[in-house]
């Protein structure tokens, strides 16, 4: 590489690892995210690298207007974080790996776990995802897909808060999605025989036997009814019961009303609910607004249920011990 162009591009350093272990979802248990990861010759310049580790800082959640300003910006650049690039075959493998990002991102921001992939950074993820696998995590951000299901939906919404997903190959200038064969790959990827909702995902741009390009990064900024989450203010902790109300909206009937399930689910916190919030309308067709407006009164009942301490441990890591 001329050496004009060196002090322009990033110093990147590839390190070779097991996705699944890495990430806590394979049959070996993970100690923590290994600090190596970060370095490709950490075994043999340990001292020197050690001295590089004030790059690193964890992820951290910022207000909307830090985050968006220049200084930040310049700021986040110049720490290492880590990009992880991974071919993942099959649809279940791919569902796991992007379901285990969300795990570790409620973990991080919670402070129930420090080892998590976001320990060194707003770790990428740089990836192909199927039809349906993209469409079901995009449904809740994508009018064209509000076709799938509302667990789907409810799903995805969980995901869009914590992470953007961008596409990374678009056809200009209409940004119709492109893919690339299962074919082009090597060794080639399976191809599904059947996909649910396959016509109505190819009305929407979205082609079975394809695989396309996307980096899912997580977000530096959120907030869940106008109310900021950030590192500072301690709201992490409303993730995790956030996650689990979403979860379990998107585990009732859709035509159910909305005053009915949440009167079921968390009868104390119901009461105290204004009309225009507590609704008859039916659960399914409630924005995300709406709900996180509905989970602003029910927080604190959901949070001393057992089906919320139940979601928590079953989001916890395996580690060895």
């Amino acid at each position: 590489m001329p050496n004009k162009f060196a002090d322009k591009l990033a110093n990147v350093a590839a390190y070779r690892a097991d996705i699944y272990t890495l990430m806590g979802v394979g049959r070996k248990k993970t100690a923590q995210f290994p600090r190596k990861i970060m370095f490709a010759d950490f075994g043999s310049k340990k001292a020197e690298i050690c001295a590089q580790l004030e790059t690193i800082r964890p992820l951290t959640l910022t207000s909307a207007t830090s985050s968006s300003s220049s200084t930040e910006t310049e700021e986040r650049v110049k720490f290492r974080r880590p990009h992880l690039l991974a071919v993942l075959p099959t649809v279940n493998i791919q569902r796991t790996i992007v379901d285990s990002m969300i795990q570790h991102a409620l973990l991080h921001h919670s402070g129930l776990d420090n080892d998590t992939i976001f320990r060194y950074g707003d770790t990428n993820l740089l990836t192909f995802l199927s039809c349906g696998t993209l469409a079901q995590y995009s449904c809740s951000s994508n009018p064209a897909l509000h076709f799938l299901s509302h667990q789907h939906r409810r799903h995805s919404a969980l995901f869009d808060k914590l992470f953007e997903l961008k596409l990374l190959h678009v056809r200009e200038p209409d940004g119709i999605p492109v893919g690339h064969p299962n074919t082009s790959f090597h060794p080639q990827l399976p191809v599904q025989k059947k996909v649910t909702h396959e016509k109505k995902l190819a009305e929407a741009n979205l082609k079975n036997g394809v695989q396309y390009a996307v980096q899912i990064a997580p977000r530096n900024s959120l907030s869940i009814d106008g109310k900021e989450v950030t590192s500072e203010n301690g709201l992490g902790r409303n993730l995790l019961a956030f996650g689990c109300f979403m979860t379990q909206i998107g585990r009732q009937p859709n035509a159910k009303s909305v005053t009915n399930v949440i009167s079921t689910l968390w009868p104390e916190s119901a009461l105290s609910i204004p009309e225009d919030i507590l609704t008859s309308d039916k659960i399914g067709e409630l924005p995300t607004a709406h709900l996180e407006a509905i989970f602003s009164f029910v927080s604190d009942e959901l949070s001393a249920t057992p089906i919320a301490k139940s979601y928590c441990t079953d989001l916890k890591i395996k580690r060895v011990v």
